[in-house]
């Protein structure tokens, strides 16, 4: 199972503006990214579906506390 996430929108050369997703785990679980999308589908409609899901130790914070979200978005943007 999943234990945390964090939805952003990234930038692709290819496609334009994406969704992706940072997930974490919970301890000792094993999830492939094709299960998570199986989930997602009987809840969401297609288009809402990140295209890209990245399994993360965890999620980055802020010194606050706050999910980080521009930096883990600077780590799915491509390079120009």
């Amino acid at each position: 199972g999943v234990e945390n996430a964090a939805v952003i929108s990234y930038k692709s050369k290819k496609f334009g503006t994406l969704i992706g997703a940072s997930v974490v785990l919970k301890m000792g679980k094993s999830v492939q990214e094709q299960e998570i999308r199986q989930v997602l589908a009987t809840a969401l409609p297609k288009y809402c579906i990140p295209e890209r899901i990245e399994i993360a130790t965890s999620i980055q914070r802020t010194s606050a506390g706050k999910i980080d979200y521009k930096s883990i978005q600077r780590a799915f943007n491509e390079p120009d």
